[in-house]
């Protein structure tokens, strides 16, 4: 699918996002770091002020030093891709260049291991990415286990403002949200729409 990054970004920036994620995979989504310093690049010569998220299978610390130089205040660390030294790695390398690390996890074992490697951003998604199926009652499962002091975002499957509402009253402080927004014409309206329910 086509799309332009720099102009779906500055939309969500208008729309309300506390956040952007820009995907720089190209094999799988097409994405590139390109597009990531593109969107950084637009946000600053604008004066928008919002975290930037490199989404990507990040594995070595190459990507992470990537990320840092192409704007990137954000990486994505998947734990289930990771060995327990490695992710603390990259955590710990990721905040001495001055970012952070979102670590998802898509079970009660894996946010476990996430929790132990220090992380102070959770994404629990909520697709199984040996099945792909979804299940969305796993934010409710694990919702309890998740200190407080760790900030909590939930990830895919979120379709309605009202799965954004069912996740803030399970105490998530944000979600991430992706293909349902671009699958419509108008993604700054789907988010607006999506952000009505928690305002």
């Amino acid at each position: 699918m086509d799309y332009d990054p720099v102009a779906i970004a500055l939309e969500y920036a208008e729309s309300g996002a506390s956040g952007i994620s820009v995907l720089t995979d190209p094999r799988f989504f097409g994405g590139s770091l390109p597009d990531l310093l593109a969107v950084k690049s637009a946000f600053l010569s604008r004066g928008i002020v919002l975290p930037v998220l490199r989404k990507d299978f990040i594995i070595d610390p190459r990507q992470v030093d990537e990320a840092f130089l192409f704007g990137a205040d954000m990486i994505l660390l998947i734990v289930r891709i990771l060995a327990d030294k490695t992710l603390v790695k990259l955590i710990e390398q990721a905040r001495e260049l001055g970012m952070e690390a979102l670590v998802e996890v898509h079970s009660e074992t894996e946010m476990k291991r996430a929790l132990d490697a220090g992380c102070s951003f959770l994404g629990v998604n909520h697709r199984d990415l040996d099945t792909l199926q979804m299940d969305l009652d796993l934010s409710s499962r694990l919702a309890g286990m998740i200190p407080d002091h760790v900030i909590r975002i939930a990830e895919s499957g979120l379709k309605t403002g009202r799965d954004c509402l069912r996740m803030a009253e399970l105490g998530y402080d944000g979600v991430l949200v992706g293909e349902s927004f671009l699958t419509t014409a108008h993604p700054g309206l789907a988010l607006k729409d999506f952000l009505t329910y928690v305002d």
